[in-house]
């Protein structure tokens, strides 16, 4: 069997999900996937998320064995500080065909391996740059993380629940949005370089990448002037009989996503309420009596009975 990236070479600065996963998906489509790592940075970061404990050998072994971002990828640690760390950096970009970072702008520059200096010695050489804000602007040399671009993106006004505060969601929006597009755009300039023999760099910003994932917000604001309406007002909200979550007998929650009457038509049919059939679309006053109606029949069976039987 042929992988589509044999034969490609990728050299990996990154430490978060925004560029980890790109690399673990070149990886596992046949590139050679090089990890560049300073020296004890996995130690640092292990006792970072563990109140500063100091890990055994052990304890380090297992936790890079459970560190699925990084599979299917070499590693080694280098001291980029120092010539020798640099030089062995040159020996490694002059034989490569891509080098994906997460700094904040500024740093692979100080290093001495930007791009400008790495296209010198290879001009073929695509270069990505994962940041929270982009290359430059005026957020560029602010540090960001999920949560803060998230944050200034909007997605927080868009998934908080009626008149409470935002929360803080358990999926990593603006680090998978930022993976997203640097995986699309590194294979994008591979291609590119296939028809001009060039390399090129690659700007991903993880705010940009939010944003993009409001484009049903958007349209809704250029459609009616409404910047974020109430949350009963929103078709695919939660709202909706037809479209929400439901605590089952046994504590279990399960999800119905239903937009077409048809399968609405066969829900209530199923439930022998056909009298709830003119309500799939509620208006606000009567969307809460709905979903009631709906919560105390989904409470008399367990959750694997109502999945079974619908």
């Amino acid at each position: 069997m042929v992988f589509p990236l044999e034969g490609i070479r990728v050299l990996d600065f990154t430490y978060e999900p925004g560029g980890q996963i790109p690399t673990l998906l070149m990886a596992e489509m046949g590139a050679d996937v090089i990890k560049i790592e300073r020296p004890g940075i996995r130690e640092s970061f292990y006792s970072m998320v563990h109140d500063d404990k100091k890990p055994s050998s052990e304890l380090m072994r297992r936790e890079l064995a459970a560190n699925a971002l990084d599979r299917s990828k070499r590693s080694f640690a280098l001291n980029l500080k120092t010539d020798a760390g640099r030089e062995a950096f040159y020996r490694l970009a002059r034989k490569s065909d891509v080098v994906i970072e997460g700094h904040r702008p500024g740093v692979m520059k100080r290093l001495g391996i930007d791009y400008d200096t790495v296209k010198k010695m290879n001009p073929r050489i695509i270069y990505c740059g994962v940041t929270a804000y982009g290359q430059d602007g005026p957020y560029s040399q602010f540090p960001g993380r999920d949560l803060t671009c998230i944050g200034l993106s909007g997605i927080l006004g868009v998934i908080n629940e009626g008149g409470l505060p935002p929360i803080v969601p358990g999926v990593k929006i603006a680090d998978l949005a930022a993976a997203m597009y640097a995986t699309i755009g590194i294979l994008l300039a591979l291609v590119v370089r296939e028809k001009t023999g060039c390399g090129q760099f690659v700007d991903i910003a993880m705010l940009d990448g939010a944003i993009s994932w409001l484009i049903l917000p958007l349209i809704r604001y250029f459609e009616n002037g409404q910047v974020q309406p109430d949350k009963g007002d929103v078709f695919l909200s939660g709202k909706r009989p037809g479209y929400n979550i439901y605590k089952a007998k046994d504590g279990k929650y399960f999800c119905i996503a239903m937009r077409q009457p048809l399968f609405w038509e066969k829900l209530c049919q199923k439930l022998g309420r056909r009298d709830l059939l003119p309500y799939q679309n509620p208006d606000n006053d009567k969307q809460n009596e709905i979903i009631s109606e709906l919560s105390n029949i989904f409470l008399t069976k367990n959750r694997d009975e109502w999945l079974q039987e619908l």
